[in-house]
């Protein structure tokens, strides 16, 4: 397969970031307007549905998509082996999913989710098809042709969604949706790449040598979903999908931008990783600074929300999701966890190659989630979960970390400088911002006007509050986006 020509890294950033935040904020959007066509029901089904779909397709990734990025080196028979070792799977799969519609949606007390699991039944299997060619332009870092396809699939799946959604189809929505979404981002990417599967070339040994990778890290991305997403199962099963309604849609606000943040380094620093793996001083370097600047961007937005998200739900909400503010607010606490680098010890072990390792951790994370969570259940229901929740990520944040200072040569109070001055400069920033709230109260009755008056006043004294703490970052940052 051939590429025209690679990407640097800050390019890559750009063109993942851009999807990234596209997504974000149609989605944001799309959200915002399903909460009022959608039922709580709808969200808590809707919560089941994605986790299982995830849970299919990372069973028929088998690892191969970080199998074939980790390699030094490929050819099409490392290509056409994961291809068809994929789609053997999948297919498999597919049926599989088609006959236990019935049961999963039993197990959940809820009916209407045979037919949307039967959707995405075909839909993982059209998903499977892109995974090698999606692969070899993340390792090629041609970002831009994922970034590409990206863009048209999010707006017409937004289109499709919200269509079928004021036809009254329900969840059926996302499921047509999402059909489309992967129908372009899948089969797409063929158009633009020279990679055609021929069976002729599958060669055994090539998929024994990625699966011997590839495996490991199957299971770690299960338990990953699972360790993600037991709170969904547990609520949804020993709860009500209402609740679970209101704890997804409560967890949709608050993770949403920590996610973002997420995922674009997971994408492009997974790659750059893997690069300079055989330095450990630079990857340690490149550690610390991409860790304090995910805190520098992800922390303010966790500390907006906890400030505001009452006025924000009463505004465009009404009375409809008042029991999630209570949440809210704690599941900000959560997110924190997420913004202090806990993405990165994935993918720095991976790019070591240490699978395996990978695969213990993310096991450990299962066991813990289910307990705390389940503990949770039962002594105060979803909020229990979300005490629960916190509770979890500020452990086994420094728990990994710990590990991973061990694998990269790197001392623990080197981690702890680099989220040291983000901390403090956002409890200043929430410190601010609820002063200035509760005056506001007194002396305004629009709380639009509140809204809008501390949103603005939130950036700007952010922007201030850096300026003289860390004006070094806001210069790099000016310069990356400026920079053409």
């Amino acid at each position: 397969m051939k590429i025209r020509r690679k990407i640097g890294v800050s390019a890559a950033v750009k063109y993942s970031g851009g999807v990234e935040i596209y997504r974000l904020s149609t989605g944001f959007l799309l959200n915002f307007l399903l909460a009022y066509l959608f039922t709580k029901e709808d969200f808590g089904l809707i919560a089941i549905l994605l986790v299982i779909g995830e849970i299919f397709f990372s069973i028929s990734n088998m690892g191969m998509g970080e199998a074939l990025i980790q390699r030094s080196y490929l050819n099409r028979r490392y290509l056409n082996a994961a291809f068809w070792g994929n789609f053997v799977i999948a297919f498999v799969g597919f049926f599989i999913l088609i006959f236990c519609a019935p049961y999963i949606a039993s197990f959940f007390n809820s009916e209407r989710m045979v037919w949307p699991l039967r959707g995405y039944a075909c839909i993982f299997l059209i998903r499977i098809l892109g995974i090698v060619p999606n692969a070899w332009c993340e390792k090629n870092f041609r970002f831009d042709i994922i970034a590409k396809l990206s863009f048209i699939a999010i707006t017409l799946r937004i289109v499709i969604v919200l269509l079928c959604a004021w036809k009254g189809l329900g969840i059926n929505s996302i499921v047509f949706g999402d059909l489309i979404y992967h129908i372009i981002i899948s089969l797409g990417i063929y158009l633009f790449v020279t990679f055609r599967p021929r069976l002729k070339y599958f060669n055994f040994q090539s998929f024994t040598e990625l699966f011997q990778f590839g495996n490991k890290l199957l299971i770690a991305n299960l338990f990953a979903i699972t360790s993600q997403k037991a709170d969904v199962f547990i609520i949804g099963k020993f709860v009500s999908t209402i609740k679970l309604g209101v704890y997804s849609f409560a967890y949709m606000l608050t993770i949403t931008i920590p996610s973002l943040v997420n995922n674009i380094v997971q994408k492009v620093f997974f790659p750059r990783f893997s690069l300079i793996k055989d330095d450990k001083k630079i990857l340690c370097q490149e550690y610390l600074k991409i860790t304090e600047f995910i805190a520098y961007v992800s922390l303010p937005v966790s500390v907006g929300i906890w400030c505001v998200v009452d006025i924000f739900l009463t505004i465009f909400y009404g009375n409809k999701w008042d029991e999630a503010v209570y949440l809210i607010k704690i599941l900000c606490f959560y997110s924190i966890t997420n913004s202090l680098g806990g993405v990165l010890w994935g993918q720095v072990l991976k790019a070591l190659g240490m699978s395996s390792l990978v695969l213990k951790m993310t096991f450990l994370q299962v066991i813990a989630l289910i307990l705390t969570v389940s503990i949770g259940v039962v002594c105060n229901g979803i909020v229990g979960v979300a005490y629960a929740m916190v509770g979890y990520g500020i452990i086994f944040r420094f728990v990994y970390q710990a590990i991973v200072n061990k694998k990269i040569s790197m001392r623990m109070i080197e981690y702890l400088r680099s989220i040291y001055t983000p901390i403090w400069v956002n409890i200043v920033l929430g410190s601010i911002l609820y002063i200035q709230k509760n005056v506001l109260w007194n002396f305004i009755d629009n709380q639009f006007m509140i809204l809008l008056i501390l949103v603005i006043l939130g950036i700007c004294q952010y922007i201030m509050i850096l300026f003289l703490v860390n004006r070094g970052l806001l210069i790099q940052v000016s310069k990356f986006i400026f920079k053409r």
